[in-house]
């Protein structure tokens, strides 16, 4: 999703940009990945993403979450390039009551976190001219997204019910392709940022959100966390505070959803 948006993005604003994907590229090689060298920037999205999958798979999830992100890292750090990692709310157990800051300490529940915060911190100690930064209920035009999942439900005739105790920020991956953008073209001063929008929201708001965005009569159900019992835990309020740069950031959610649901949604309507 992120990857493919980045691409596009750096492209429409007439930059030099090369996507590299397993196809063209092979980071489980004890080789350093060369075909990397001279960029001024490189932006790694790859991760394991499957939150409840990872509980059984963490081999795969520690690979793409930890050991390529230290690879990348150690390979890379001699280079006279911005390294920028992609990370996740989920960094954090969601205790907190207030939006994470970028300072705040790691406290991941599952696998998938755990694996997260250990290729934050590889990515940070490896390489001095490292970046991390950390988005949030990424959706997009590209790939699976949670708008698309509960979109094609609704349009099925479908009920849907969604827990209404977990809050975060949904982030549009093309806002954050502009955020990672203009975080590259800045001075190296902060080594976290989070690239999200503003505001919080729980998974119901977000699906009633959606359900409005298409104009469906289907009813939109609230749970409890407790009643919908997952294979991983998940921080029950992992909302990050936004980073400024340069005076400027992502704006609300809410807002950022209306202009971006036609795109992601595109594919439903047709």
């Amino acid at each position: 999703m992120l990857g493919n948006e980045l691409v596009e993005y750096l492209g429409s604003q007439g930059e030099s940009v090369t996507g590299f994907h397993r196809n063209n590229l092979d980071l489980e090689s004890q080789e350093p990945p060369t075909s990397l060298f001279g960029f001024d920037v490189v932006v790694n999205c790859i991760a394991y993403t499957k939150v409840g999958m990872a509980e059984d798979e963490p081999d795969r999830a520690h690979l793409a979450n930890a050991l390529i992100p230290e690879k990348l890292a150690r390979d890379l750090k001699d280079q006279p390039t911005r390294l920028i990692h992609i990370s996740t709310d989920y960094v954090f157990d969601g205790n907190k009551g207030s939006p994470y800051l970028p300072e705040d300490k790691r406290s991941p529940l599952g696998v998938y976190g755990k694996t997260k915060a250990e290729g934050e911190a590889v990515w940070l100690a490896e390489a001095s001219n490292s970046q991390v930064i950390r988005t949030s209920w990424l959706y997009g035009a590209n790939g699976k997204c949670f708008p698309k999942t509960i979109g094609a439900k609704l349009l099925a005739g479908d009920e849907v019910a969604v827990v209404r105790d977990q809050f975060g920020s949904p982030t549009h991956s093309l806002d954050l392709a502009e955020f990672i953008y203009r975080a590259a073209s800045e001075p190296l001063d902060q080594r976290i940022l989070h690239g999200v929008a503003s505001g919080t929201a729980s998974w119901f708001e977000f699906a009633r959100a959606v359900s409005a965005a298409i104009g469906s009569s289907t009813a939109v159900r609230s749970l409890a966390t407790s009643e919908y019992p997952t294979r991983a835990q998940r921080p029950l309020d992992s909302t990050l505070e936004p980073s400024l740069i340069a005076a400027w950031q992502i704006g609300p959610w809410e807002e950022r959803w209306r202009l971006a649901a036609d795109r992601v949604l595109r594919d439903l309507r047709s």
